[in-house]
């Protein structure tokens, strides 16, 4: 995927975050970020550095839009930070994982690298807006639809768009 066409990817999954999820209120257990996605599949030619700048500058976006003081950003950074790492964990490849997960056919690998990095980020966020353990199993249920369901829309966005996209390159 080029710059360009990934910079698109991320405007677009801002709009949908921003016009569409942040108005759906599914349940009071789960929270819809498909925003995260265009963190976890910046390009391989980024540096990490910056992709913790971006991941700041997104979560500060959706937190000024939604008056949420601090939290994605907070969460966001986070996931970022952990971002490397789970990529060189989940990785088969070690050389441009993205490129070869946007090429490959099974997507395993993909699923567990988005899996395990939605984990991180609803945990940190859901603690974060919650901040305490009082009712800690509807806080757990929380984490546990929150990450489910923006799993499933992430790796929707995932085949329907980039997947395609990537493509025809």
């Amino acid at each position: 995927m080029s710059n360009l066409v990934y910079f698109i990817h991320t405007a677009i999954l801002m709009i949908i975050q921003l016009l569409l999820l942040d108005n759906i209120q599914v349940s009071s257990y789960v929270y819809l970020n498909i925003y995260v996605l265009a963190i976890l599949m910046a390009p391989d030619e980024f540096s990490d550095t910056f992709v913790l700048l971006m991941a700041f500058v997104l979560g500060v976006i959706v937190d000024f839009a939604n008056n949420t003081m601090g939290i994605h950003t907070a969460a966001a950074t986070l996931m970022a930070y952990f971002r490397p790492m789970i990529l060189e964990a989940v990785s088969v490849r070690q050389n441009n994982p993205i490129k070869t997960a946007l090429r490959a056919s099974n997507t395993t690998w993909l699923a567990k690298y988005i899996a395990l990095t939605s984990v991180i980020y609803f945990v940190s966020f859901i603690m974060l807006e919650t901040f305490s353990f009082r009712a800690f199993h509807i806080t757990l249920l929380r984490i546990v639809f929150s990450t489910v369901a923006s799993f499933v829309i992430m790796m929707l966005y995932y085949f329907t768009a980039i997947r395609s996209s990537s493509r025809h390159e």
